[in-house]
């Protein structure tokens, strides 16, 4: 899901919204439990960005894994590993935010990715094709 707004502190609370989930970060330099720095290096790479109406500031996306019987644990180390490899091909060089959420027997990681690299000017788009070849690989 894109996000054409500089929402980051509203996709921040709803992530870590249980305090008891696990979380991590990629490519960022602050702690992610400190809300207010944490945020603000998300908007410091977004004002890299052409203010433009209607483009893309960032990317709210869901990893999850279907009801099975493996240990919490182990589903939440099978997640990060998704996550890494995921975020190696969908963004390797933008700050990523990744939240695993325990809801109705469905383990499932949120990840909140910046539309540009790190200072980047640009805005990555994966087309439908490539977004599709990440899901196949995946």
């Amino acid at each position: 899901m894109s996000r054409k707004s500089k929402s980051f502190s509203q996709l921040y609370d709803y992530l870590t919204r249980d305090t008891s989930s696990f979380s991590f970060s990629r490519n960022t330099y602050t702690n992610p439990n400190n809300k207010k720095e944490f945020v603000n290096e998300f908007y410091t790479n977004a004002r890299h960005l052409r203010d433009a109406r209607g483009k893309v500031f960032m990317y709210h996306e869901v990893l999850s894994l279907e009801a099975n019987e493996l240990s919490i644990e182990r589903q939440k180390e099978i997640l990060l590993d998704m996550a890494d490899k995921y975020l190696y091909q969908r963004a390797e060089d933008h700050l990523a935010f990744g939240v695993v959420h325990e809801e109705k027997n469905n383990m499932h990681l949120h990840l909140m990715i910046s539309a540009n690299e790190i200072e980047g000017e640009r805005r990555v788009r994966l087309s439908k094709e490539e977004f599709s070849q990440i899901q196949q690989r995946m």
